[in-house]
């Protein structure tokens, strides 16, 4: 009789073993190393993540390699060198067996030569709607190349806009699949249902209850009908969606921030059941009671294989903000919040990012604001490991004015070192409305945990990818904005060049009229071959003249230098000016800012 009953409990042991599921895999930021250059013999791929399983397989642009199972939140794969002969950018992704498992996220790894800092050609392509929002690149018809995806948002009408990229940094009219429901918002890619077709996330709670949306991918940049899913309350709306597998179950899930009436900083987890549906939201309680969470983040803080959240909360009432973190359970739950005071920042946190800044294989913490009538800045938070952070080291931005708007913060090897750089732009409005300053800034990581802060002239960008749209190895820049207040809404594209400037923003402070500043920039050629300067000249050039001794063309790894000088003659702040620089090594042309301000007097 106890045999009997042995070999029952045995069975149904087995059963419940074989019935359980592999966790969707996901990988962290960076891979290690990030970038390698061409030509270079085998290595050694690290991927650091979650939901690692014996026989996960680490793929290269859906290839699998030799792969080294470590623990459950770290993978090694084999290179060999003939995946690194030449320049280009490549997926990595890890696919776990069945039951569950399946497709990991893609992080991209770069094969190029490393430059001391980057330089972009700018090109405006095809014009948008001003409802026009930005901000997801995938393959979404499965030709090799990266595409751009837009939500078009108005209060009658929404719809999704897939470009399909060219593969030279040039993308097609957008494929537009309408949306019945107007101001859709807070949006999202990913694979839902694990057919290797990229689908979006989409939330609507203008049009009625709040629901969720979820467009499968039809393979060819158009989508299916709308899947619906209830967010199951009539006064709680779904923000900054995180897409991740938080509960083990071999399923990607949903988490937003939350909204509501009484703005008591929540966050709400839906499980996914594979299909494009939902289950009903599990709310949770994260931070301040008069507090609404603007950013959210995933990542494996404390190593153990489950995935927590760090939350940006805007305070109401308060000159302080608020960055919580939330330790992942497993089961799509979460453990007692750790808050940090963000001081001085009476706005909302705009965005964060999680990755490892610093090579200790832990991830840290960044985190940019939108802020009124004060500098911006950036805030770093080096990990510990264990869920909890060090004190931030906070990086000033350059400028500040009535409304300052970071759309975007982005974690990428922008210059090929093989350290994690930072990248937003920035848009300060002044004079209530009247008038627009934009630049584009750039952290260089160290690789420490530290960062170099090199600044960009752009158009006001208000909302930003990233991604190697030309597949020559390099990141490259896609954004929707304006020139100016009452300039057309453009997509615009920005390719990395090999033409680089010690210093693509000059800023000369101020300067007594009626006498003179002059800085020199100096132009290096990083390609193996010569590159076309084909002219250098000043935009709105004012009080601003250059000389230079550019030849025609620049041989490669040679540079020449530009004499730039600030002579102003009357008070006033002199900031729309840029250099021009035409060459043949990007389509568009390269921009140097400059910002100076004329006074009279000069206090000491």
């Amino acid at each position: 009789m106890s045999f009997c009953r042995l070999a029952a409990v045995l069975v149904l042991l087995a059963v419940a073993v074989s019935a359980q599921s592999n966790p969707v895999p996901f990988i962290n930021n960076p891979l290690v190393p990030p970038a390698v250059a061409p030509g270079g013999p085998d290595f050694t791929l690290t991927v650091n993540g979650t939901g690692f399983v014996t026989g996960s397989v680490v793929q290269w642009n859906g290839s699998p390699l030799a792969t080294t199972y470590v623990s459950e939140t770290q993978l090694t794969a084999a290179v060999p060198s003939a995946d690194i002969a030449h320049s280009g950018t490549f997926a990595v992704t890890v696919r776990s067996p069945t039951d569950g498992g399946g497709l990991s996220n893609l992080q991209s790894f770069q094969v190029r030569h490393a430059v001391t800092g980057a330089s972009f050609g700018e090109v405006i392509s095809n014009g948008l709607n001003g409802y026009d929002t930005l901000e997801r690149t995938a393959d979404f018809n499965g030709d090799g190349k990266l595409d751009l995806a837009l939500l078009n948002a108005t209060q009658t009408s929404s719809m999704i806009k897939i470009a399909l990229g060219n593969g030279d940094g040039t993308f097609q009219p957008t494929l537009d699949t309408p949306l019945s429901v107007e101001y859709a918002s807070d949006w999202d890619v990913a694979d839902i249902n694990g057919d290797g077709i990229p689908d979006v996330t989409v939330a609507d709670f203008y049009s009625g209850p709040p629901l969720v949306l979820v467009l499968l991918g039809a393979g060819d940049g158009t989508f299916q009908a709308p899947l619906e899913s209830s967010f199951n309350t009539n006064n709680s709306f779904p923000v900054t969606p995180v897409i991740a597998d938080f509960d083990g179950d071999g399923h990607l899930d949903l988490v937003y921030g939350v909204l509501t009436d009484q703005a008591d900083s929540q966050v709400a987890f839906l499980p996914g059941d594979g299909t494009g549906h939902f289950g009903l939201p599990v709310f949770s309680t994260m931070g301040p009671e008069n507090g609404e969470p603007y950013a959210l983040a995933s990542s494996d803080l404390n190593g153990d294989g489950k995935l927590d959240l760090a939350i940006g909360i805007y305070e109401y009432g308060q000159t302080n903000g608020v960055l919580a973190i939330t330790l992942g359970n497993g089961d799509g739950t979460f453990g007692p919040v750790t808050s940090y005071t963000i001081p001085g920042y009476p706005y909302s946190p705009s965005s964060i990012a999680a990755a490892d800044f610093d090579g200790d294989r832990r991830p840290d913490i960044a985190l940019s604001f939108t802020t009124v009538y004060q500098n911006s800045a950036i805030h770093y938070y080096h990990g510990n490991g264990d869920g909890t952070l060090a004190d931030p080291v906070v990086y000033p931005l350059l400028g500040t004015g009535d409304f300052v708007i970071l759309p975007a913060l982005v974690a990428v090897d922008v210059n090929g070192d093989g350290a994690l750089d930072l990248l937003t732009p920035t848009t300060y409005q002044l004079a209530l409305g009247t008038r627009l300053l934009n630049q584009l800034d750039v952290l260089y990581g160290r690789g420490d945990g530290s960062f170099q802060i090199q600044y960009f002239s752009v158009p006001a960008f208000l909302s930003l990818t990233v991604g190697d749209f030309n597949h020559d190895g390099k990141v490259d820049i896609a954004a929707a904005g304006y020139n100016n207040l009452t300039s057309p809404y453009n997509l615009y594209v920005l390719t990395q060049s090999d033409l680089v400037p010690s210093a693509p923003f000059l800023t000369f402070g101020a300067v007594l009229n009626g006498t003179s500043v002059t800085a020199p920039v100096t132009l290096t050629n990083y390609a193996a071959v010569r590159i076309a300067i084909n002219k250098i000249h000043i935009t709105n050039g004012g009080p601003y003249t250059q000389t230079n001794d550019c030849p025609a063309t620049l041989a490669s790894g040679a540079s020449c230098t530009l004499q730039v000088t600030f002579a102003p003659q009357n008070n006033g702040y002199y900031d729309y000016s840029v250099i021009n620089i035409n060459d043949g090594d990007v389509s568009g042309r390269q921009t140097i800012g400059l910002k100076g301000a004329g006074v009279s007097s000069l206090n000491k």
